[in-house]
């Protein structure tokens, strides 16, 4: 599991890479779209977390 903030800039680091590698090879470049493919996941994840609480995570 990861936490919020963790997720959070996984997330911003993976859309960065994502958008600079489409713009340079093309949105349908393969490299382009492995990492569509694995922000959606990210992003599925952080909804699921955010749906279920994070307080799961969250540690005192």
């Amino acid at each position: 599991m990861y936490s919020k903030v963790y997720l959070q800039r996984k997330i911003e680091l993976l859309r960065h890479e994502m958008t600079e590698i489409a713009i340079e090879k093309g949105f349908s470049d393969d490299e382009a779209v492995r990492l569509s493919q694995e922000l959606d996941c990210l992003l599925n994840e952080y909804r699921r977390l955010e749906d279920t609480g994070w307080y799961s995570l969250e540690k005192p």
